[in-house]
Parts: structure tokens; C-alpha cells; sequence
């Protein structure tokens, strides 16, 4: 288990394809369903910048490597009752876990993170 995620952290969820991003360069809520496990996999960005936080994909993800990442800030996670699960697998992910059972519902908070995020297209 990695440390602790600070409220005022910033975490990405990378894209890489565009059907998860619309017209307007916003991401879809569907890049922020959880997996068949309950997690949503993101990982801490110790500096927002864009670069930094391509450098973070591109390390952990090269082959096809990200086309844009969406950021939200951790307290923006934790105020929708989700739990951040900071397992460190590989280093400095994150898991977002807690969701509720029924689809309806994780698909609210799927929309209000993807309301929430910043996106940034490579």
C-alpha cells in the first residue's frame, strides 16, 4: 500500500482512444466507469503540468501510447463517497473504489467526474 493521497492532489485517468473523448474535447463519462473489479485505475501527478503528466503515461503506458489524460483532484473523488485506494501497483497508481452496485448509479458519478475533469488532448 502506497502513503496516503492528499486531498489536493491532482490524479489522471488517461485516454487513448478518441470515442472517449466528445466533439468538444471533453472526455465522456464512460472513460470514468469503474472495470469489471470495482477500480478505476488513475494515477498521481505530482505536477499538473502538462508535460509532467504526459511523461507519467508515456512511462507507464507506451504501447499505444495515451493520446490526452483528464485530471481531477482527489477531494473531488472522495466528496462523491468514492475511496481512493493508493496501492502503488505500478508506482503511483491509484485505484478509485467504493462504487455502488447498480450501473445507473456509477454512471451518475462517472458524469460528474467527467464533468469535473480537465483535459488535455497530445
Amino acid at each position: 500500500m502506497g502513503r496516503p493521497v492528499i486531498a489536493s492532489e491532482s490524479l489522471a485517468r488517461f485516454v487513448w482512444h478518441r470515442k472517449r473523448l466528445s466533439q468538444d474535447g471533453r472526455v465522456k463519462p464512460s472513460q470514468f466507469m469503474p472495470g469489471p473489479d470495482g477500480c478505476l485505475s488513475v494515477f498521481r501527478v505530482p505536477d499538473p503540468s502538462t508535460e509532467a503528466v504526459r511523461n507519467v503515461g508515456n512511462v507507464h503506458f507506451r504501447s499505444p501510447p495515451p493520446i490526452a489524460h483528464a485530471l481531477v483532484i482527489a477531494e473531488q473523488v472522495t466528496d462523491m463517497k468514492l475511496q481512493l485506494d493508493p496501492d502503488d501497483d505500478p508506482e503511483g497508481h491509484v485505484g478509485i473504489v467504493g462504487w455502488p452496485e447498480l450501473k445507473e448509479e456509477r454512471m451518475l458519478l462517472a458524469t460528474r467526474l467527467a464533468d469535473a475533469a480537465v483535459v488535455t488532448k497530445y
